[in-house]
């Protein structure tokens, strides 16, 4: 599968590569005008443990643009995800073993029809206070086995400090989906 998204002034596109019992390969990447300036690469195992459990062991690579130089980043990443026909909620732990931080994100989604809403927080627990939280509402359109439309809305909240305020963005998005 792959997602290909318009997000602002951004694409995002995320191909999701399986392979064997449950090995998967991620490769992130969000381009700007300026060219691409995030790249996340997951590598790991996904087991399904029945209908509505499933779990996700990944290693990423992560670089993002500063100026003209590309730190990376390594993350251990370990995901639970309970889904049923009108929600999913994903816990998962994001340890950055470069800058060692460790979060805990939860992100939860609810489903009626083609319609979606989520919100998702990101507890950072060095600091002990949430820095991020991101909240959507998204319509799909499926229109045919291989290939779903969606049109969405974000609105990301962010705070570099417990006592910051809060640095909020909004972003309109279109994106499609290929299950090639």
């Amino acid at each position: 599968m792959t997602n290909i998204v318009w997000a602002g002034n951004e694409i995002w596109l995320v191909p999701d590569l399986k392979w064997g019992s449950g090995w998967e390969y991620i490769p992130e990447m969000r381009i700007r005008d300026s060219g691409l300036y995030y790249l996340q690469n997951y590598l790991g195992i996904n087991q399904q443990f029945d209908k509505s459990w499933e779990g996700n062991l990944y290693y990423a690579l992560k670089f993002q643009q500063n100026g003209s130089i590309w730190p990376s980043s390594h993350l251990g990443i370990v995901d639970l995800i309970y889904k049923n026909s009108w929600m999913k909620n994903r816990f998962r732990l994001e340890q950055d073993f470069t800058k060692n931080l460790l979060k805990y994100r939860d992100a939860m989604q609810f489903k009626w029809a083609n319609w979606s809403i989520g919100d998702e927080m990101f507890f950072n627990t060095n600091s002990g206070y949430v820095d991020e939280g991101r909240s959507t509402i998204t319509y799909a359109y499926k229109f045919n086995k291989t290939a779903e439309g969606t049109a969405g809305f974000l609105l990301r909240r962010q705070k570099s400090s417990i006592n910051a305020d809060w640095t909020w963005t909004q972003v309109a998005n279109l994106g499609i989906k290929l299950n090639i």
